[in-house]
């Protein structure tokens, strides 16, 4: 069964280009534009959420601090990225289980995705 990715960006060219890596990558990939659906449950819980940071209506920092304080989402995993590095320790400091600088490194992004899944899973089955 294929694991599953919310992916909130407003900004098209990165949102298609990470949905592309994603899914030949073998994850089911859900595109919201911005974070808002998310805040009003138009979703289904996915197995790991990554957001950008700069988005209107609801920026990538608000959307992680709601998504780690709802029994719901509190334990799926957040990846935040942005193309200010300067937002990392501000990402970390919400919740983000990880920040990534844009332009994204794919094998980055596979790699940290890979593990915070297992990671999630491990809690899911254990804990």
């Amino acid at each position: 069964m294929k694991k599953k990715i919310v992916l909130a960006e407003d900004d098209q060219d990165p949102q298609l280009m990470l949905t592309l890596i994603l899914r030949n990558a073998g994850y089911e990939v859900t595109n919201l534009v911005g974070g808002t659906p998310i805040v009003n449950n138009q979703c289904v819980v996915p197995d790991l959420f990554i957001a950008d940071i700069k988005m209107a209506v609801i920026d990538g920092l608000a959307l992680c601090k709601y998504l780690k304080i709802n029994k719901c989402t509190k334990n799926v995993p957040i990846i935040l990225i942005s193309g200010c590095d300067e937002y990392r320790t501000r990402a970390l400091a919400v919740g983000a289980d990880c920040f990534l600088s844009k332009p994204i490194v794919i094998d980055e992004l596979l790699e940290v995705v890979e593990q915070l899944i297992a990671r999630s899973q491990l809690f899911v089955t254990t804990g």
